[in-house]
């Protein structure tokens, strides 16, 4: 019972010497980015989130590729976008319920015969773009660098879409909320030469994570379960979930 007291204690000594919690992210817009609207869609519902309790949300991003080796630092509680855990670190985290859902496919043009693949090496003879600094689908890195997938690298999604429109590329993996988005409001009217490959690649959900290893954790976790009850019964999610659908999570800041 003392032990418990005492922790209890601890916990209430950090939540009351600190209301901010410090997130991690990545960038992948319109679900995170540091020059969007609120810092895209699942960082608004963060903030928004802890600011039903009272709590503020700072956030710091951090590329795909080294978000790992940044959990290392202690200055930090959790991690809005960008972590993918995979076996036993997934153990080494404590997580909300789902603040988004995504499914990555393969776009390519309508033009092209229906693709069917079960393996990576049902799609050697494509030429396969990807965005760089995106970890993809477990293994995916892995079979490039054997050779079993050619792959092309670019600096965003927009400048794959780009290179399908001008046949140097055959195809390319993108979440599909993204790419349908994008399509709609950026090339609008060539958006009859896309189509998805109907096998997904993967399927993911994003979370917010919390280091077990961080006594304030639990807290942490407590705290942001219930702003977002409390943001979801305001009517307020519903809106912002309309707002992203409109785009209004596209732009940047003015």
């Amino acid at each position: 019972m003392m032990k418990v007291l005492i922790l209890f204690l601890n916990l209430f000594t950090v939540f009351a010497m600190a209301e901010t919690v410090i997130v991690l992210s990545s960038e992948y817009p319109p679900w995170a980015g540091q020059k969007l609207y609120q810092l895209g869609y699942v960082n608004h519902v963060v903030k928004e989130s802890y600011q039903q309790v009272s709590v503020t949300a700072e956030f710091r991003f951090v590329p795909w590729d080294t978000l790992k080796d940044e959990l290392t630092d202690k200055e930090y509680d959790a991690v809005s976008f960008g972590l993918k855990l995979k076996g036993e670190h997934a153990d080494e985290f404590l997580m909300t319920l789902p603040v988004m859902h995504e499914e990555v496919r393969f776009l390519t043009l309508a033009q092209h015969s229906l693709l069917k693949w079960n393996t990576f090496e049902d799609l050697k003879k494509y030429r396969i773009g990807a965005t760089r600094g995106i970890p993809y689908m477990l293994g995916f890195w892995e079979a490039k660098e054997a050779g079993v997938l050619n792959v092309e690298l670019a600096e965003s999604d927009f400048e794959n879409m780009n290179k399908l429109l001008l046949g140097t590329i055959d195809l390319f993996p993108m979440g599909k909320t993204v790419g349908g988005l994008q399509i709609n409001r950026h090339l609008h009217q060539m958006r009859s030469q896309f189509k998805w490959v109907r096998k997904p690649l993967y399927k993911f959900a994003g979370h917010v994570y919390y280091p077990k290893e961080k006594p304030q954790s639990h807290l942490w976790l407590r705290l942001f379960n219930e702003g977002y009850r409390k943001l979801t019964k305001s009517g307020k999610l519903d809106m912002m979930k309309r707002h992203f659908l409109a785009g209004k999570y596209d732009h940047k800041e003015e």
